[in-house]
């Protein structure tokens, strides 16, 4: 069973000219209407070609001999770029690798005439996605480092995009998962701001890849679906069929072929649309090993051998090799032994890689010419032996002076190979003892910068572990919060060693408040803005008297945009401030984006809330005020965004509010420390072997 990976290449390099929802007719018209300006006809003919390369390779070569011909009479350099950057697409494609290169170095040539940086920039990452191809990974990421940095100095974000998820192939092809997936979710970020459905389906796609490899199937098929969602939504036919293909051989893995089967056959029906016959080729082996699983023969045999059509067909050597060994098997099962061994040395013959074609015909060759040696020999035995009497005393004397020779030359032959070795030996000698000390340096090296590494690690987290500290001292006290809140819990799980999420009290005389807010961003960062944003809550209450929730708020927003806003930064927080007056025992409360969850007489009710955060927004009016009529008995809820937002259960999807507020209700009779240890325990389980995504904050408040 063989996962497969499709791989970015070069995009069209029109693309943000011409967005993928235009008719093709309508660029032909612009290219075959020779009173149109030449940039315009040089810009449609560059994306015909690009298009036609997926669907028609060889219409695209045909079309791009024009475009070289085009550019090149117009004698601009970008654009005769422009169409051997195509060109080079089209062998890749084509799977003429060596070809490719070749040209993708012509278009670079071109670009750096006119110092165009993006263009040189996609031929470096062009040529790297080549050197993925043919499995050379340690160039391919020398070329992706090369792209990345053009790309960097022009601030060219898309291109970025597309290294960053190629850098993960690579990263992944190293066994070097953490870092493939640092890689592929900076794509997916990338890739998110702008919308750009059809890239975002290859970082998903290589994501499940990495998840298949590391045996979490659940995650595997949510990436894979994610990407098969993408696909779909951005019309990319192409890499259909792969994806569904994968999930049939995860099944497979998984002992499950008949389930396995149902996918290969989605996947041939998609690939059989694109006449794509080489993934043909590959989904028949995989089916074929699914029927030979279940014992099915004559089925294995079948799809095997309609394997081995496509993959003769296009003269796939590794291909016919895997089928040719399908078909041995389904033979064998089946007892027709003869055509079984004739398979199985199809497979034997394909497997030594050392046997090419070349050697084989030389071997032919050879072949030949020993048997003709062999009859002419007999032939002239005939005669020989009729004079074998007449000569005999000649060839004995001739032989006993052989005999000497033969000894005399292999006295000195074996004083000779004595010197050559003893010369050898002392070169290999000196060689290794000279490659032991280098070896020795290296080691010492390596081992005093790991320390180096060390230390400035250790001293990093000694920093963050202060910080931390600093920050507990912010947050509200548990006596403080007991000692005014007489039944109530406190869930806090941040994601990373300190937070954005926080959750702070103060009182002011027969007012006492409580906020659950989420700052701006998680782990350090976060963490300075919930610093920021206690500072602004303790300013406002504290030393500018001012009481109210909601006026609370519009004074913290203000001191933020002050602040923070003057360079264009969008940073605040989402929260919940309530009131509690101790005389009237009523609770007020301003709300950002988040709303207080109130469950009474075993009723679920969502409060008010304003939808606009505590910072720069959409919206400027300032916060409302409102009242919780809450009765005792009830209890009242405050939560920030991270447990719903989990992502984990069988299909690695998020929790949701929804569920999240169904399991308060449920919950909502228990002891408020029970509630406490089953919200925590159901977030555990929830998350799984997933990552934390966002910092967890809950408390509940018996009324």
């Amino acid at each position: 069973m063989r996962n497969y990976t499709l791989f970015l290449f070069l995009l069209p390099l029109f693309f943000s000219g011409y967005s993928q929802s235009n008719k093709i007719d309508s660029l032909q018209k612009v290219w075959l209407n020779a009173n149109n300006n030449d940039s315009a006809r040089a810009k449609a003919i560059n994306y015909l070609v690009w298009h036609y390369c997926f669907v028609n390779p060889d219409s695209a070569l045909k079309l791009n001999n024009d475009e070289i011909k085009f550019a090149t009479k117009l004698k601009k350099d970008i654009y005769i770029g422009h169409a051997f950057a195509n060109r080079a697409l089209i062998f890749n494609t084509l799977s003429s690798y060596d070809s490719s290169i070749a040209v993708i170095k012509k278009a670079r040539k071109y670009y750096e005439k006119v110092k165009y940086s993006k263009g040189i920039g996609k031929t470096f990452a062009g040529e790297g996605s080549v050197y993925i191809y043919t499995g050379n990974f340690l160039m391919a990421q020398k070329m992706y480092l090369q792209a990345q940095s053009y790309y960097e100095k022009i601030n060219e974000i898309t291109e970025l995009g597309s290294v960053y998820a190629n850098l993960g192939i690579v990263f992944k092809s190293f066994k070097n998962y953490t870092k493939a997936l640092e890689y592929q979710r900076k794509a997916i970020e990338i890739y998110e701001k702008q919308n750009d459905y059809f890239r975002l389906a290859y970082p998903y796609k290589s994501i499940g890849d990495i998840m298949d490899l590391q045996k979490k199937y659940d995650s595997a098929t949510y990436y894979y679906d994610k990407a098969f969602y993408f696909c779909e939504k951005s019309g990319n036919k192409a890499m259909l069929g792969t994806l569904v293909c994968n999930i049939g051989i995860m099944k497979g893995a998984q002992g499950k072929p008949k389930e396995a089967i149902i996918e290969y056959e989605k996947a041939i029906a998609l690939e059989e649309k694109q006449n794509n016959e080489y993934m043909l080729s590959v989904i028949y082996s995989n089916l074929s090993q699914s029927y030979l699983d279940l014992k099915d023969y004559k089925k294995a045999l079948t799809t095997g051998r309609r394997g081995l059509d496509y993959a003769n067909k296009i003269e796939s050597n590794n291909e016919i090799m895997i089928n040719s060994w399908m078909v041995a098997l389904a033979y064998e099962g089946i007892g027709d032994k003869s055509n079984a061994f004739n398979y199985f040395k199809t497979y034997m013959t394909w497997k030594d890689s050392l046997l090419n074609e070349e050697k084989i015909s030389e071997l032919a060759v050879k072949d030949a010419t020993y048997e003709y040696d062999k009859e002419k020999l007999a032939d002239s035995l005939k005669n020989v032996n009729e004079q074998n009497l007449i000569h005999e005393k000649v060839k004995i004397k001739e032989k006993e002076i052989k005999q000497g020779n033969i000894i005399r030359y292999l006295l000195i032959g074996g004083l000779l190979l004595v010197v050559l070795f003893a010369f050898f030996f002392y070169k290999r000698l000196k060689l290794t003892q000279k490659q032991k000390k280098i070896i020795e340096e290296q080691k010492k090296l390596v081992e005093h910068q790991r320390e180096l590494v060390d230390e400035k690690q250790k001293e990093i987290l000694d920093s963050i572990h202060y910080a931390k500290r600093i920050q507990n001292t912010l947050l509200a006290h548990e006596d403080f919060v007991n000692e005014n809140l007489v039944n109530n819990f406190i869930l806090f799980n941040p994601k990373d060693i300190v937070s954005g999420d926080f959750y702070w009290a103060t009182k002011r005389d027969n007012l006492f408040y409580l906020a659950v807010c989420d700052s701006t961003g998680h782990g350090v960062p976060g963490a300075f803005m919930s610093l920021l944003n206690i500072g602004f809550l303790s300013e406002a209450i504290n030393e500018k008297d001012i009481f109210e929730p909601n006026k609370v708020f519009d004074y913290v927003r203000n001191r933020l945009i002050n602040s923070l806003g003057k360079e264009g930064q969008k940073d605040g927080f989402d929260g919940i401030l309530l009131c509690f007056n101790t005389i009237t025992n009523s609770i007020t409360y301003a709300a950002a984006h988040n709303e207080p969850i109130l469950i009474s007489n075993n009723t679920i009710i969502e409060l008010e809330k304003d939808k606009m955060p505590v910072g720069i927004g959409e919206r400027k009016e300032n916060f409302a005020l409102y009242t919780i009529d809450a009765k005792q008995g009830d209890t009242l809820y405050l939560y920030t965004d991270g447990f719903a937002d989990q992502f984990g259960g069988p299909k690695g999807k998020k929790f949701k509010y929804k569920q999240l507020n169904d399991l308060l209700l449920s919950v909502n009779n228990k002891p408020l420390k029970e509630q406490s240890k089953l919200l925590r325990e159901t977030f555990d389980n929830w998350r799984g072997n997933l990552e934390q995504v966002d910092d967890v904050c809950i408390i509940g408040i018996k009324i």
